[in-house]
């Protein structure tokens, strides 16, 4: 791209953004909190887990870097949450949950967020199952998008039934928030 493309559509992005700062407008913003996260923070095996036992793995737990700068031009007005992963149970049975704790940067986040994205799952031997769910979020959860940063807490557990020890893989497949926001800027004449 030549420097006065270059400058054309900068130029036209900044008169976009003008027109749409007269009035009240909506800013949605889709964001794959999967794609800031490495193969190995999606991924876990568990057990083998007795037949009659519980057991829980942390799957991730970091820091996410957000959008900077969101929270000086909006005001969030709601958060929707879409979560899917995949069982791949090899032996036993059982039942069990992911949970997917987001808490603000600095906090543990399986001890701050009280209210976690939950993925309930039963599992039956040599089957795969997908899990998903989708949620609307509250305004504390709405609030951490607009943070330059927040912290992201994965853990799986699962409760053997008795009998033969359970074990699988659990692979994260999405995680998306939809945040639809309000923006500050107006223009006065």
């Amino acid at each position: 791209m030549t420097f006065r493309s270059r400058v054309a559509l900068v130029g036209a992005l900044w008169v976009g953004l003008v027109v749409a700062g007269c009035g009240a407008k909506d800013l949605i913003l889709r964001i794959d909190i999967l794609s800031f996260l490495s193969a190995s923070e999606t991924q876990a095996h568990y057990g083998p887990i007795p037949g009659g036992l519980a057991d829980s793995i942390v799957v991730a737990s970091r820091s996410l870097s957000l959008l900077p700068g969101v929270k000086d031009i909006t005001t969030v007005k709601s958060v929707a949450l879409d979560a899917a992963g995949v069982f791949a149970n090899t032996t036993g049975s059982g039942t069990g949950y992911v949970k997917i704790f987001l808490s603000a940067e600095g906090t543990d986040p399986f001890t701050t967020d009280t209210t976690p994205i939950i993925l309930p799952v039963t599992l039956a031997p040599a089957t795969n199952d997908t899990v998903r769910v989708s949620i609307a979020g509250d305004q504390q959860l709405a609030a951490l998008f607009l943070a330059d940063k927040a912290q992201l807490g994965i853990r799986v557990s699962l409760a053997a039934a008795v009998g033969p020890a359970v074990e699988g893989d659990f692979t994260l497949t999405e995680l998306r928030a939809i945040v639809t926001a309000t923006q500050n800027i107006t223009n006065k004449p």
